[in-house]
């Protein structure tokens, strides 16, 4: 009888990065990494991959072998042909909490999900992009993000913005309670009124402004008319109610009425030169 030689054929296993999990082969599992030993060829090698606490797996990768069902499946096998490295891929994971500022205000999209509540926490996979959108609510608008330990892009003020996650961190989104502004010309076609660098179309005007925004304003007299002075009932501005140009601090709902009077012409005449 021919009695073949059994041919044995190494693999090394690694874990990357190390100390982020470990890889049970056939039941066994190394006490480090790399770990290298001989199987027979032909051999049906068994995979499962265990990630460390605050670690999830990847993927494995492997040059002269294709793993089933997929190299996404932390459970898989493949037949042995020949040697080979075998990497167990991890990635680590990341605790974001989210809040709403003030609670009612809005609510949070987190690529693409809007969570039932707030606060809401999740673990998320370090190096992915978030991708966040700040949904206000009605009578509300967004201010701002806030977070400790990452750069939101474009700005911290721009409602839709991302980050690259590098660490744990709690992203709070800012939101403002809205305020109506209404616009009153006292005489129809005397003047203009310009809020925050804006003329309306038309009077009367309403407007919603940011609670706590810097309101300014300006008294555009019409041919024939001269500004005479501001009134508004909730809130003083400054310098005083008769200059044309005024700023105040929005801290609830107003009506700004601009008061001009009609000029009239003085003709004098000297009899005797």
């Amino acid at each position: 009888f021919f009695n073949p030689v059994q041919v044995f054929q190494n693999l090394v296993f690694i874990v990357d990065p190390p100390l982020a999990g470990d890889i049970n082969i056939k039941g066994f599992i190394p006490s480090s990494y790399p770990y290298s030993s001989n199987y027979p060829g032909g051999d049906t090698i068994v995979l499962k991959a265990l990630a460390s606490a605050g670690y999830e797996f990847k993927n494995w990768q492997l040059q002269n072998h294709t793993i089933a069902p997929s190299a996404t499946d932390s459970i898989g096998s493949f037949i042995l042909a020949n040697s080979d490295t075998v990497i167990a891929h991890f990635d680590k994971k990341r605790l974001l909490t989210f809040i709403v500022d003030t609670p009612g205000a809005g609510n949070i999209k987190i690529n693409g999900i809007i969570p039932p509540s707030y606060p809401y926490t999740a673990i998320y996979t370090e190096g992915i992009t978030m991708n966040i959108e700040a949904l206000a609510n009605s009578g509300y608008v967004f201010k701002n993000w806030e977070e400790q330990n990452h750069t939101i892009l474009p700005t911290d003020n721009d409602s839709i913005a991302n980050f690259v996650l590098g660490n744990n961190d709690t992203i709070i989104a800012h939101f403002r309670k809205k305020h109506l502004l209404t616009i009153i010309i006292d005489t129809l076609f005397a003047g203009d009124v310009k809020i925050n660098g804006f003329i309306p179309p038309s009077y009367t005007y309403n407007g919603e402004y940011a609670d706590s925004s810097l309101i300014n304003l300006t008294a555009i007299a019409a041919s024939g008319y001269v500004f005479k002075n501001w009134e508004l009932k909730n809130h003083n501005v400054s310098p005083g109610a008769s200059d044309s140009v005024v700023f105040f601090l929005l801290t609830t709902s107003d009506t700004i009425i601009a008061h001009f009077r009609k000029k009239h012409l003085l003709t004098i005449i000297i009899d005797t030169l």
